[in-house]
């Protein structure tokens, strides 16, 4: 009664100041949301990483001795598959003029500067086809960086300082380029690949995603409020009480000043799935309550003091939930936890009172009548109890086909593959890698000694010979840099003087190289150098390493996430529930959706991004919310009723709810599905199934478990409420 008669003032008051408290809800979201207009975005890959790893420190130590420079690879197709022809060779000596015009290209690499030593006498850059023919015949490796006669393609690759112009403006200039090189020469296909260009597309992922996904996730949680709600006017109050949250959350993020990256920019899609999650059971409650009072100012009381301990506990374990996201090795994620944890709280201020002070507006007409879906929820919590060895039955044996999907598991990080096939960059590098060369680039800085001004010749020898080892390996396109002149040095072709003012560095360029075999690169060159060459470099720098190593430590990393959310939101479920054997009970419908989840995509794809290794400590909050409004219900409906009554009851009042939240926050993560950013696409993917298989677990193997566990109570209660019936 005291709790009653608390929400019988706390709702007086918000109905009586309600257009206070909406001008005071407006105000906030203006204010704060104004901050939005400061959000930047961030397209550069290695904010996915840690600036305290290793990797990244030994990156930007050397970017700070040599600059930051990325590339542009232009590929150049004839239709004829003819590259050495006068034709090709005058339209890729047109693509090299015009890369050297584009603002920041520093320089431009390309098959005229590879020969240029070998035509010292030559009054045009552009060679004969006969002297290029000559030349691929007897020293192929010096061209094939820019020139395979066997897939039909020739590249010009544009060197970009980072330090003098935005790398996606570069690269919308390049593009600029090749659509003016395209109508000029319709003989020839023009691609474009390379670093730059990947930066790029980190940009167009997060527009994509923007334009395109944000309006279906819309469309789909407006067309669940009215099949759920049936009311206009009540879809109307949820959407704005929905929209104030998620504006001043991106607002907020824009007062300190933070930027949206592929991650980052999928924080509106999630809340939005979880603000309906939060506000439905109020508003569904209050129809309940409506109907059999007649009421609307009691049947919003009723409601609010029904769903305020509840809707509470389910904000707590799914804020706790995201906050456990700061223990992910990338930083975006880290932001999103900590972006949906605000929203989440946002949303829950909001719930008990914008949404209340709208709600009180509505008349009669916005109450539908009694529910069809009611109904049959009672009949299904009958029959699941009555049959809920079968339901058991079906746990066990999907429980250990999963568990053996989990062995099948494998992680992979590669950013040409973080792009769908719809991406113009995907396809380009994807061809790329078959025809000409890689997009994964090892770079080793050297520690060159030097005797009087030039280099010694011990570590000429020792820099060949390393180059030498580098391109035996598994995956190796090409080896270039400070070691093609040494070679010369050492072939006599070129003084020890011409060493001097070349770039101390050996690129290695991989070709579909997984992560694990990047890594295992990594450290076998260490080892080589350990043994034969010490000294001459501490190892491998470049943005392909930090990739490898991402899901790796991001897994270990959120292992003890996952724990910590795991035990947090368990001790909070074992506390607020108030009965051990329940909190006990609740456990298994929270856990046994992660096992189906991951076990399914191991049996399935197999393969995950590391954005996988985040789902699990995300979703814990997330699908601990149905557990919490069916065990609240049933608690209440268990005083004095048989586990089957309590079981029917509780389908009936929060089986819609339960089902709507769950479609709610499926169809946040279902757009997510939809992004042809393959980050995002794992996170609603994995996500998706785990919520689904929550919504399974918790309306057919709780209520299954409970009519087992639950059912040694007193049987007293049960003589008593079959007395009653009687």
């Amino acid at each position: 009664m005291k709790h009653r008669a608390l929400a019988v003032r706390f709702t007086q008051n918000i109905v009586k100041w309600r257009r206070a408290v909406i001008l005071a809800s407006v105000a906030m979201t203006v204010i704060v949301a104004f901050g939005s207009v400061y959000l930047q975005f961030n397209s550069d890959p290695r904010a996915y990483f840690s600036k305290n790893s290793a990797e990244r420190v030994l990156l930007e130590n050397y970017e700070r001795e040599y600059g930051r420079k990325s590339t542009a690879v232009l590929m150049l197709v004839p239709s004829d598959g003819n590259v050495l022809s006068p034709e090709t060779l005058a339209a890729a000596a047109d693509a090299v003029r015009s890369l050297r015009a584009v603002p920041g290209v520093t320089s431009v690499q390309s098959l005229f500067s590879a020969l240029k030593g070998l035509r010292p006498e030559a009054k045009s850059e552009m060679p004969d086809v006969e002297f290029v023919r000559a030349v691929w015949a007897k020293q192929k490796p010096l061209l094939r960086p820019f020139m395979s006669v066997e897939g039909g393609v020739m590249a010009a690759i544009a060197l970009i300082d980072a330090n003098q112009v935005d790398i996606v403006k570069a690269v919308d200039t390049i593009r600029q380029v090749k659509r003016r090189l395209q109508i000029d020469r319709q003989d020839i296909s023009f691609k474009i690949s390379g670093e730059a260009a990947l930066d790029a597309a980190f940009m167009e992922a997060i527009v994509q995603d923007i334009i395109w996904i944000a309006p279906i996730q819309i469309g789909l949680i407006i067309l669940l409020l009215m099949i759920c709600l049936r009311s206009i006017m009540t879809t109307l109050v949820l959407l704005i009480v929905m929209g104030c949250a998620i504006a001043i959350t991106m607002g907020a993020a824009g007062w300190l000043g933070l930027q949206l990256n592929g991650v980052t920019s999928a924080t509106p899609m999630i809340l939005l799935g979880l603000a309906v999650a939060t506000c439905i059971h109020l508003l569904i409650a209050w129809q309940q309550e409506v109907r059999s009072r007649g009421d609307s100012a009691s049947a919003l009381a009723n409601s609010i003091q029904i769903n305020a301990f509840p809707v509470f506990l389910t904000i707590l374990s799914t804020v706790i939930s995201f906050l456990c996201l700061n223990f992910s090795a990338s930083p975006p994620f880290q932001q999103l936890g900590n972006l949906i944890a605000f929203g989440l709280v946002i949303t829950g201020v909001l719930a008990f009172t914008l949404l209340p002070a709208l709600t009180s507006f509505l008349t009669a007409r916005a109450i539908p009548r009694g529910s069809l879906l009611e109904a049959v929820f009672f009949k299904v919590g009958h029959y699941v109890v009555r049959h809920r060895a079968v339901f058991v039955l079906v746990l066990i044996f999907t429980s250990c086909v999963a568990g053996w999907g989990l062995t099948k598991l494998t992680f992979d990080d590669r950013f040409s593959h973080y792009f769908s096939e719809r991406f113009e960059f995907r396809r380009d590098t994807d061809f790329m890698e078959k025809h000409l060369t890689g997009l994964s680039v090892l770079t080793f800085p050297l520690s060159i000694k030097e005797a009087a001004g030039e280099p010694r010749a011990p570590s000429v020898q020792h820099v060949v010979g390393f180059a030498g080892w580098l391109a035996q390996q598994s995956k190796v396109t090409r080896v270039d840099g400070y070691s093609t002149i040494a070679r010369q040095v050492l072939d006599g072709a070129a003084s020890q003087s011409a060493l001097n003012g070349v770039e101390p560095t050996i690129t290695a360029v991989l070709s579909n190289a997984s992560s694990a075999e990047i890594r295992q690169l990594a450290k076998r060159s260490k080892a080589w150098l350990g043994t034969h060459a010490r000294g001459l470099s501490e190892g491998p720098v470049g943005t392909t390493l930090l990739a490898a190593y991402l899901s790796e430590r991001n897994l270990n990393a959120m292992l003890l996430g996952t724990v910590a959310a795991l035990v947090l939101v368990s001790l909070i479920l074992l506390f607020a529930l108030g009965n051990v054997r329940l909190g006990v009970i609740s456990l298994v419908p929270n856990l046994v959706p992660m096992l189906l989840a991951y076990g399914a995509w191991g049996l399935t794809l197999g393969e995950m991004s590391f954005a996988a290794t985040v789902v699990m400590a995300l979703t814990f909050g997330i699908i601990v919310d149905d557990t919490v409004h069916f065990l609240s219900k049933y608690s209440r409906y268990r005083k004095g009723a048989s586990v089957e009554h309590a079981v029917a009851q509780s389908f009936r009042t929060v089986g819609v709810a339960i089902t709507a939240t769950t479609l709610a926050v499926a169809s946040g993560f279902l757009a997510l599905c939809f992004s042809g950013f393959l980050v995002n696409q794992h996170l609603g993917l994995l996500t998706l199934l785990i919520v689904c298989a929550a919504w399974l677990a918790v309306l057919f193997l709780l209520p299954a478990l409970l009519s087992y566990l639950d059912a040694s109570r007193s049987k007293t209660d049960d003589t008593i409420h079959n007395n009653q019936q009687v």
